[in-house]
């Protein structure tokens, strides 16, 4: 897999998937957030809300191994993230690059 370079202008309104390099289903899209939810396992309707889902919402590790496919064109985690902080993104930035919840702590 080969990333694209960025495309200028980009269009976040197209269909995007959402998908990872090596982590399953049911750990790669979490169940009951309430946040943007996808039409599909990785499937949006826009790729503003792909980018949004992949940075505000993945955890580090996860966002990682995840890529960005939007009209045959594939995007990685870091051309995911310059596309988010392009000035022409455009959603408001609820919360950049989540952290890992801390270790649980032992008795």
């Amino acid at each position: 897999m080969t990333a694209s370079p960025l495309p200028i202008p980009f269009n976040y309104a197209a269909p995007a998937q959402l998908l990872s390099r090596d982590a399953d289903p049911e750990q790669f899209m979490r169940k009951g957030w309430k946040t943007i939810q996808p039409l599909g396992f990785g499937q949006f309707a826009r790729a503003a809300d792909a980018l949004r889902y992949a940075v505000e919402e993945l955890a580090p590790e996860l966002r990682e191994a995840a890529y960005m496919e939007v009209g045959g064109a594939v995007f990685d985690s870091a051309a995911m993230i310059a596309l988010y902080d392009d000035s022409r993104y455009p959603w408001p930035r609820m919360g950049r690059l989540r952290q890992p919840a801390p270790p649980p702590r032992r008795p």
